[in-house]
């Protein structure tokens, strides 16, 4: 874990930085500093700066709290800290934060593992919304269903009739569109979280990108459990495993007209026959005015 995440964490309470270019140190663990400590390199040291003894290695973590005077222009990497701050307060903030880290890893991990398994973007998908523990969508630029969680969603039933339909229903992409959601998420850069005004619903949605061209959007409903910090980390990574994961398939991969092509694919193919969903997806592309 970098140290400049540790950093972001602990935003409220600190009175001094390591230059930027020393934040991106990463350390695996941290312990309480004495004058007997024997230093790490993979270590973070936090104490009290009157504990800091003489001789150290310089590229040293260190997160002291200042309860005396001492010049530490010398301390290459020492975050400090304000002296009403309690050291078992301290380091347990900082435990909590190594422990959120460790759960991220071991999440990525089995998103790996899933994505590895060749068993497809369901069963990707299926794995997200177990770690999550929320339902997770996944829908095309053209608003076809990639696919979601194979758990209903009894308290919406527009939902429902999408995983029928296997495409985003008109009225919620009006929705989405009168909301700004798109634009809102392009500017965040981040995964966005928002409040859906009419079904008072919050969600997390990223988009994701093949070769740089947005293909599809992910998005993570607060129905089962609330959302923490790691969440948001994890729906990024999510985003960039499903991109992994369309470019297995050549169609997605290859077709720069994807949207229009796709939807020829199935008329051809007898896959889509409904006439009202034809309609809707043709008028979503525009071949109708």
């Amino acid at each position: 874990m970098k140290i400049q995440k540790i950093i972001r964490k602990l935003s409220d309470c600190y009175l001094s930085l390591p230059e930027e270019a020393m934040q991106t140190k990463e350390i695996s663990e941290f312990t309480i500093l004495r004058l007997s400590s024997v230093f790490q390199a993979d270590t973070a040291y936090i104490g009290k700066l009157s504990d800091l003894p003489k001789d150290f290695p310089t590229d040293t973590p260190l997160f002291c709290i200042q309860d005396c005077d001492v010049l530490v222009d010398s301390y290459t990497y020492l975050t400090l800290l304000p002296n009403g701050l309690d050291l078992l307060d301290l380091s347990g903030k900082i435990s909590s934060i190594l422990a959120h880290e460790n759960r991220l890893i071991e999440h990525m991990h089995t998103l790996i593992s899933a994505l590895y398994s060749n068993k497809g973007l369901q069963y990707l998908t299926n794995e997200a919304s177990r770690i999550f523990g929320n339902p997770v969508i996944i829908f095309d630029a053209g608003y076809k269903l990639l696919a979601m969680c194979q758990a209903p969603i009894p308290s919406r039933p527009d939902i429902e009739q999408q995983r029928n339909l296997g495409y985003i229903l008109d009225s919620n992409i009006e929705s989405m569109k009168k909301s700004n959601l798109y634009e809102l998420t392009r500017m965040a850069l981040i995964p966005y979280y928002s409040r859906d005004p009419e079904t008072n619903d919050c969600w997390i949605t990223a988009l994701v990108y093949v070769h740089g061209i947005e293909f599809a959007q992910v998005s993570v409903m607060e129905l089962d459990r609330k959302f923490t910090d790691i969440d948001f980390e994890l729906v990024q990574f999510l985003c960039e495993l499903v991109s992994v994961e369309l470019q297995k398939n050549d169609f997605y991969n290859c077709n720069q007209g994807m949207m229009h092509s796709f939807l020829l694919s199935e008329l051809l193919t007898g896959e889509l026959n409904d006439a009202n969903v034809i309609a809707m997806r043709l008028a979503h592309l525009e071949y109708l005015t």
